[in-house]
């Protein structure tokens, strides 16, 4: 886990999520995100991606509703690599 880090909120209610914890978390310009209040505690996550299912040929897939960024084989393998730290 990494050592917590310090913002201020503007002038206009806007919070800037430092550099290190947006690379950290993978998100990019654009990223939705949910908002929860728990306990006095503001928590901010990636919203969910909304999907259909399509039928492609024998079977069906899970599509993104909107449009989406290329899934790069870099992602993947960070991903990967990110669930397997957490098993150890």
């Amino acid at each position: 886990m990494k050592p917590p880090m310090t913002t201020a909120i503007d002038s206009s209610g806007r919070v800037v999520i430092p550099r290190a914890a947006r690379e950290s978390a993978h998100l990019v310009p654009g990223t939705k995100l949910t908002v929860r209040v728990t306990d006095g505690r503001v928590e901010l996550e990636p919203a969910p991606i909304e999907v259909r299912v399509v039928r492609k040929g024998r079977i069906h897939v899970a599509e993104p509703a909107e449009p989406t960024g290329k899934l790069t084989a870099g992602a993947v393998r960070r991903t990967v690599e990110e669930i397997r730290r957490g098993r150890r």
